[in-house]
């Protein structure tokens, strides 16, 4: 990619400076115009042949003052052989002025190639630098993502031990579906850990046993709906996306039979949208890591963002769906 970009300024900016070192000749000396035509082309074939030989010569392991000297010295070579072979520019030698300007040009011109060629490195260097940074900053966030993993564990499986004994004690069928979906949770629990990226279809899957658990721990006091448009259930989203909105609706509001949480969970054009009624517990203070985490999870995997829609009655998320 960057050799065809390279490529593509070359050909753009080899005519133009050419132009800018052929214009005074054709300005203050008596030469033909036809003369002027082939030594613009000739000019702007020199100009290509110092570009690519100048770019190899800065890719190699030479110190920066060796390339230098190489490289005015090549152009200054070069340039005398310009003036000895061909015909109408050695006739004109003996006037000094016919000498100097097109010396001058050439090392202007050089230059003026190694200044583009360096900008175009550091335009190479600090793009390698972003992508170096990002990845640092995905890694961190990842980090973040296993150590609230991390967190929950310990907390939801004492409640889910809880659970799982009251069930044993007052129903054995449902305890052997619990177990079932306590095991699947962990299951993808540990595989979603060691990656970045699932299937919605997974990921809703993974979140309805995740919710599964919590009604038969909570009962009545929480309820849910799930409608994703099939088409969807292929794209991709951060792993944890959707059951980390659900975590924080139920870990962040107050549940009761009299007043349960609903949590709906449904598609709209290429997003999840994850909205539950405000029912804050009192006296709880939120981080807020886990939205901010998955915020920037977003913006480094897909250079895209969550919509976040903080209403008097209402919380909602909106996380974009990735059809890869």
């Amino acid at each position: 990619m960057a050799i065809n970009k390279e490529y593509k300024l070359l050909l753009l900016a080899s005519p133009l400076i050419a132009f800018y070192g052929i214009a005074p000749v054709y300005l203050f000396a008596h030469i033909k115009p036809a003369y002027i035509v082939v030594s613009y082309l000739a000019l702007t074939l020199m100009i290509m042949f110092f570009w690519l030989a100048n770019s190899m010569l800065f890719k190699t392991s030479l110190t920066q003052v060796t390339k230098y000297i190489i490289s005015y010295s090549g152009s200054l070579v070069f340039h005398l052989g310009i003036l000895l072979f061909i015909p109408i520019l050695s006739e004109n030698l003996q006037t000094l002025s016919f000498f100097i300007y097109p010396l001058i040009s050439t090392l202007a011109i050089n230059s003026i190639i190694l200044i583009i060629l360096r900008l175009q490195r550091l335009k190479e260097d600090k793009v390698s630098v972003e992508v170096e940074l990002d990845k640092v900053k995905l890694e961190n966030l990842e980090a973040q993502k296993k150590a609230l993993t991390q967190q929950l564990q310990p907390h939801f499986l004492f409640n889910a031990l809880s659970t799982l004994k009251s069930l044993i004690t007052l129903d054995q069928d449902r305890a052997v579906q619990y177990t079932l979906s306590l095991s699947e949770f962990l299951r993808y629990t540990n595989q979603a850990g060691n990656t970045q990226i699932v299937s919605l279809k997974e990921e809703i899957a993974f979140t309805q046993e995740y919710l599964h658990l919590q009604v038969t721990r909570f009962g009545e006091a929480l309820q849910y709906s799930v409608q994703i448009a099939h088409p969807l259930l292929q794209c991709h989203v951060p792993a944890f996306a959707v059951q980390s909105l659900v975590e924080n609706a139920i870990k962040h509001n107050a549940l009761s039979v009299k007043k349960p949480l609903l949590i709906q969970i449904f598609s709209e054009d290429k997003h999840v949208v994850i909205t539950n009624p405000k029912q804050p517990k009192h006296l709880q203070v939120t981080s807020g890591t886990g939205l901010a985490n998955l915020s920037n999870r977003y913006k480094l995997m897909f250079q895209t963002s969550i919509e976040v829609t903080d209403q008097k009655d209402t919380f909602t998320v909106k996380v974009p769906v990735v059809c890869l």
